[in-house]
């Protein structure tokens, strides 16, 4: 809350200079300590959502047509009731974004059935699937059958350098993930 890029002045100064030296910028990142949670505490969920939205407006005042949500990432043991919630969540936020044309892409680190199983329960086409590639590899999953299950839900590719079978912590998770 506390960023300057929350107060609408900076982001129409930063609108407006992008504008003038003919910049424009493809995507953004969502970001609240690295992810977005989709949290149970009701005071935490109403702000990822107020949040969301907010950005939303903020890609679209600044010309961005894809905003990363980065999310889930637990992976394979996020809680049930968590994807709940991100399925509620952003089934709510999905039509302010396709008002104003903004893709919002999921970056999790989910199997290409769970994403499938994902974007068919939030069921908006304001909402894709921003594609992680370094998370399938850390993740022991294969990026190209990945990929080729999750074509037309893509909107980005995110693509960084990943070790195959990463150092694992006590719980099972590779220690390299962000």
């Amino acid at each position: 809350d506390d960023d300057p890029f929350w107060d609408p002045a900076i982001r129409n100064a930063y609108a407006a200079a992008a504008h003038d030296e003919g910049l424009s910028t493809p995507w953004s990142i969502l970001s609240i300590a690295g992810r977005i949670d989709f949290p149970l505490d009701g005071t935490e969920r109403a702000r990822g959502i107020r949040v969301i939205r907010e950005a939303i407006q903020a890609c679209a005042l600044t010309g961005i047509p894809v905003m990363m949500v980065p999310c889930l990432k637990q992976g394979r043991d996020t809680p049930q009731d968590q994807i709940d919630r991100l399925v509620e969540d952003l089934r709510a936020c999905s039509p302010d974004a396709e008002a104003v044309g903004i893709v919002l892409g999921i970056e999790d680190m989910f199997t290409a059935d769970q994403n499938l199983d994902l974007l068919g329960r939030i069921d908006h086409p304001s909402v894709s699937l921003y594609y992680d590639i370094g998370n399938s590899i850390r993740y022991d999953l294969d990026p190209y059958a990945e990929v080729a299950a999750l074509a037309s839900l893509i909107c980005q590719h995110h693509i960084k350098d990943a070790v195959a079978n990463p150092p694992i912590d006590a719980i099972g998770r590779p220690t390299n993930v962000p």
